[in-house]
């Protein structure tokens, strides 16, 4: 995608452009429905859970390449915790959706020596940190083991653990 869209630079102005850096920009913000436009850019899949790690991964390097400190990355998980029933507005996660996007979260965390530049904050409220066996951090402990202390004070947080409160008194 980046040497398409470099090579769509190159191109003098008097020379016919393909039409391949719209459709190209469009996958990559993850707008792009169809996949055919790209054929010709000899792009053929989706980013999907499969290859986005990779993408990040690419968009970190390219970054720092171009001069630029890095990425912040602000990722909202606050709407995983709330069970709607359905036909309700909004977003509605299943149990399995809540626990495939806790995997997309430690496979970040395993993969941060890979992420260069990269500064992940993530969203959550007290219910992340919650009881709910189906939908807080209970319910997956390879990503709990990541992030929660093995000490926490009760009145304070540790300002070098990864996991901070930000409002309130620490989790218990």
């Amino acid at each position: 995608a980046m040497t398409r869209l470099c090579l769509e630079r190159l191109v003098p102005e008097s020379a016919a452009r393909s039409s391949a850096a719209p459709p190209v920009l469009e996958w990559l913000r993850g707008e792009l429905r169809a996949i055919g436009p790209l054929k010709s850019a000899e792009i053929f899949a989706k980013i999907t859970r499969t290859n986005a790690r990779a993408m990040l991964r690419s968009l970190c390097r390219w970054l720092r390449i171009l001069g630029h400190a890095g990425l912040v990355l602000t990722i909202d998980i606050r709407r995983l915790a709330q069970s709607l029933p359905p036909g309700s507005d909004g977003v509605r996660y299943t149990a399995a959706a809540v626990m495939d996007a806790f995997e997309v979260l430690r496979q970040l965390i395993d993969n941060a020596d890979q992420l260069d530049g990269l500064f992940l904050t993530v969203v959550a409220d007290s219910a992340f940190v919650g009881n709910d066996q189906k939908r807080s951090i209970e319910a997956y402990t390879a990503l709990k083991m990541r992030i929660w202390d093995d000490v926490r004070a009760r009145d304070r947080d540790n300002p070098l653990a990864p996991l901070a409160s930000l409002a309130g008194g620490a989790p218990s």
